[in-house]
């Protein structure tokens, strides 16, 4: 009877924390896609607004930023308030970033507000709160799995998707942002503050609170732990240089792409969004294609370390066949 009772217990407990990644999964999912809603529309919405090319790229430059910066802090915080407040937390600011946006690009529209009024308008809402609260959910998923699991392949397979779910919301955002753009400029901008406040209302519903009996049991630590890693730490620095120049590249092609349609083209402000739409969703889509490969390597790594439980490359494959020690690429013939 002990025996059949534990493996209940252990079983309703997988099945809350699989449904609690789940939930996690979807906020950094929804969360990113109602950023990139916005990416074709902030072009020909910035043009509308009498916007200078430099102002717009200000925005966005502020907004990075303040990720960047936001990112550092949650990742202190997490360890005191736990995941899930972090998450709320996070989500909250950005619900009211994208709002009180939206607000600001109707208004601008409607009213003609002039161009230093709109821009700090803009800095406020969508750079300062919103980058500060989409900040917290990469953060407060990450702890997550990091508490979450155990072992270091189950941990990879859960932060691999993480990345998957952030990849997939450079997919779908630019490609739904600019389906919608084309029926009205400002809808986007409409629709990205509500989705964050679905998934925030369901990730207050779903994900439960920490136990108190667990918490006095498990305290979190409050001081700088030993052996942490920071920024600067030359095991990660090269990784984060990569990340910052693959990032830097990124965001200088989305700013300038929408400018060079409408310019080239001659497009209005919604065909232009349309038009923005496919070449700002091709990263996207080349990153959620190519992951396997990318988890895999040709450094010797194991199969199967993409997470998805599969083997990769399949067996008997003639990528199978490589040598997995030599570091080298494959060969051409292949």
């Amino acid at each position: 009877m002990t025996d059949r009772t534990d493996g209940a217990a252990g079983g309703t407990a997988d099945g809350l924390a699989g449904r609690v990644l789940g939930v996690l999964l979807a906020a950094v999912l929804v969360a990113f896609t109602a950023q990139q809603l916005l990416t074709p529309v902030l072009a020909p919405l910035s043009r509308e607004l009498e916007l200078t090319e430099f102002q717009l790229g200000l925005v966005i430059t502020v907004a990075a930023v303040v990720f960047t910066l936001g990112s550092l802090f949650w990742g202190r915080v997490v360890d005191v308030w736990g995941s899930r407040r972090v998450l709320l937390t996070g989500l909250t600011l950005g619900v009211a970033g994208l709002a009180s946006f939206a607000v600001v690009c109707h208004l601008a529209l409607a009213g003609g507000w002039a161009t230093p009024a709109t821009l700090t308008a803009m800095l406020v809402t969508r750079s300062v709160l919103f980058g500060a609260g989409i900040g917290a959910v990469p953060v407060a998923a990450l702890a997550h799995v990091a508490a979450a699991t155990a072992g270091e392949r189950e941990r990879t397979r859960a932060v691999s998707l993480v990345g998957a779910a952030q990849a997939v919301s450079l997919v779908l955002g630019p490609g739904v942002g600019g389906a919608l753009a084309v029926a009205e400029l400002l809808l986007p901008v409409y629709a990205a503050p509500v989705l964050l406040a679905l998934i925030t209302i369901g990730v207050a519903v779903l994900v439960p609170a920490r136990p108190a009996a667990d918490a006095a049991a498990h305290p979190r630590p409050t001081g700088r732990r030993a052996g942490g890693v920071g920024p600067l730490d030359p095991r990660v620095r090269p990784f984060l240089t990569v990340g910052f120049l693959l990032f830097l590249s990124l965001g200088v092609m989305q700013v300038v792409l929408g400018f060079l349609v409408q310019d080239r083209l001659g497009l209005g402000a919604t065909a232009t969004a349309g038009a923005s739409a496919p070449p700002c969703s091709s990263p996207g889509w080349c990153s959620s294609r190519c992951r396997p490969w990318w988890c895999h390597g040709w450094a010797g790594r194991p199969p199967g370390c993409c997470g998805s439980g599969r083997r990769w490359p399949p067996p008997g494959s003639p990528r199978s066949r490589w040598p997995r020690s030599s570091g080298r690429s494959p060969p051409a013939s292949a």
